[in-house]
């Protein structure tokens, strides 16, 4: 009984949600959780002088991000303040949250997409002028040596190694070759490889609304043991984005940590929601059963 159990299960969510089965095991395109599609990142790779991991204030934890038929929503977990990190060597006396991109043009490289980026700035403490909201045929650029940072993601990369951390991107791993800006031919991360922090340059689309209800909305970083100092989260209009995947980045302005996400501005369909739900029932069904067996052993 188990074993149709686990087959129903498998049969059930493939058909009812489009995931692929490989070998009995599900194909999942990300983190998805009671909505919401998650990239969790590294609990050990943000830097603070020699600080790392917990101990840092620019450890990131998580990006996450939610697609209603109006709106799409992002949440960031992390244990940096919005209004950032105090410091006598940043270019404005404060080390903040860079702005939010979006690659919706060219998923292998970021610098093969710059000025047709998508870019949300969230917070008016970071380092440039522009007003808060959705910016769309956007340039990206770096300002990680201004703000006493690493000037490439080597860089990072060797120092978290050196202090006995793991470096990670979330969904993208420590040798990705995404953030390279030598025209997409290193096959991983190399020295020219950077994290756009801020706009450069776009226009402005629309309005950006911080959320105070993402609890409400399902939204659980600590279901996935992220335990940052902050949560927080805003949306956009999902009319004003494009229709599809993409690769989402948000970084530190001094790149001592960052995280990607792959996500999709689809809405989804229901045949999806019904399929992770009777997920979750087959799942209660399934632990239900384990315990009478466990019971009777």
């Amino acid at each position: 009984m188990k074993s149709a159990l686990i087959k129903s299960a498998i049969a059930v969510m493939a058909t009812l949600t489009g995931l692929t089965v490989e070998g009995g095991q599900v194909a999942w395109a990300g983190t998805l959780y009671e909505g919401w599609n998650y990239s969790i990142d590294s609990f050990n790779d943000g830097t603070e002088g020699r600080r790392i991991g917990e101990n840092s204030a620019f450890e990131f934890y998580g990006l996450a991000t939610k697609t209603t038929r109006d709106k799409v929503y992002f949440a960031v977990n992390s244990n940096l303040s919005l209004d950032g990190h105090r410091s006598r060597r940043a270019l404005n006396g404060s080390i903040s949250y860079g702005d939010l991109f979006l690659n919706f043009a060219n998923l292998d490289s970021v610098q093969a997409a710059n000025g047709d980026l998508h870019a949300i700035r969230f917070n008016e403490t970071n380092d440039t002028t522009y007003e808060s909201g959705l910016y769309a045929n956007v340039t990206g650029i770096g300002l990680m040596t201004q703000n006493s940072g690493y000037s490439n993601l080597v860089r990072h990369r060797n120092a978290v190694n050196s202090f006995g951390g793991e470096a990670s991107f979330g969904d993208l791993d420590a040798e990705t070759a995404y953030f390279n800006h030598d025209n997409g031919q290193a096959t991983s991360l190399n020295n020219t490889a950077y994290g756009y922090t801020n706009i450069g340059s776009g226009d402005r689309q629309g309005n950006v609304v911080m959320a105070d209800n993402l609890g409400e909305m399902g939204l659980d970083f600590g279901h996935f043991g992220a335990t940052g100092d902050y949560t927080f989260g805003f949306s956009v209009d999902r009319d004003l984005l494009p229709d599809g995947d993409f690769i989402a980045h948000l970084f530190a302005e001094c790149d001592n940590d960052g995280v990607a996400l792959a996500g999709t501005t689809d809405v989804p369909e229901p045949s999806t929601a019904l399929g992770l739900a009777v997920l979750g029932l087959l799942g209660a069904g399934f632990r239900r059963f384990q315990a009478s067996q466990d019971a009777d052993a």
